[in-house]
C-alpha cells in the first residue's frame, strides 16, 4: 500500500483538546466548564502539564448525551 494512502486515513486519537470538543458540539469552553462544575463530575479524563483538559471518546459520548438532553430534548439538568 502506498504511503500516501496510509497517511490520509483517519487514525483514532486517544485525547482531544477542549477546543476540539467545543467545536464538535458547538459549545463554548465556559459552558463545558459550567457543566463540569454543576454536575460535580469532571467531563475530562486528564490534564496536560499546562493544565489544559484532555477528553477521550468516552468523555465525548457523555458530553454528546448532555447536549442531546438539553438542546434536542429540552430537558433541564440543573434547577435554579
Amino acid at each position: 500500500m502506498p504511503k500516501s494512502v496510509l497517511f490520509n486515513e483517519q487514525v483514532p486519537r486517544l485525547y482531544y483538546s477542549i477546543d476540539e470538543v467545543c467545536q464538535r458540539f458547538a459549545l463554548s469552553p465556559s459552558l463545558l466548564r459550567f457543566y463540569e462544575s454543576e454536575l460535580g463530575v469532571p467531563l475530562h479524563t486528564k490534564r496536560t502539564r499546562n493544565g489544559k483538559r484532555l477528553f477521550t471518546e468516552s468523555n465525548m459520548e457523555l458530553i454528546e448525551t448532555l447536549v442531546r438532553l438539553t438542546r434536542k430534548e429540552g430537558k433541564r439538568i440543573f434547577s435554579a
